[in-house]
């Protein structure tokens, strides 16, 4: 009887130790996944924060290029306007003198004068269209009846 008792608690034993190592591996695999996840996570936390500072970086480019884009075309409407408004008294009295001199006008022959003012000036009727108009502002201002538009 005494053998079989010590034989009995030996198998115990011995599967305790089994079950404990088993559980060790588990434990050891548990915190391998676990560590796996977090630099899995980390890592995926990461990613994304860099993606969002290079859209961030992105965005300030594109927001600088429309900024100096505007700030161009602002240039050149000043530009523009301050030639237009350099060009404008001579091609004005050009255009007036020559009103002034002739006889009465229909809508082609006015045409044809304010064609002729404008390229005297070195300018194209159909590029500026705020000449012409400028132009006939001016001119009507000068209470010209005997124009017919």
């Amino acid at each position: 009887m005494m053998k079989k008792t010590k034989k009995k608690t030996k198998k115990k034993k011995k599967r305790k130790r089994k079950r404990k190592r088993k559980r060790k591996k588990k434990r050891k695999k548990r915190k391998k996944r676990k560590k796996k996840r977090k630099k899995r996570k980390k890592k995926r936390k990461k990613r994304k924060k860099k993606k969002k500072k290079r859209k961030k970086e992105e965005e300030e480019e594109e927001e600088e290029e429309e900024e100096e884009e505007e700030e161009e075309e602002e240039e050149e409407e000043i530009k523009d306007s301050s030639l237009i408004s350099g060009k404008l008294p001579s091609l004005c009295g050009l255009f007036y003198s020559m009103l002034c001199s002739g006889p009465k006008l229909d809508s082609h022959q006015f045409k044809d004068i304010l064609v002729e003012t404008t390229a005297a000036v070195g300018m194209d009727l159909e590029a500026d269209n705020i000449m012409g108009d400028y132009a006939i502002t001016f001119i009507l201002s000068k209470d010209i009846h005997h124009i017919n538009t």
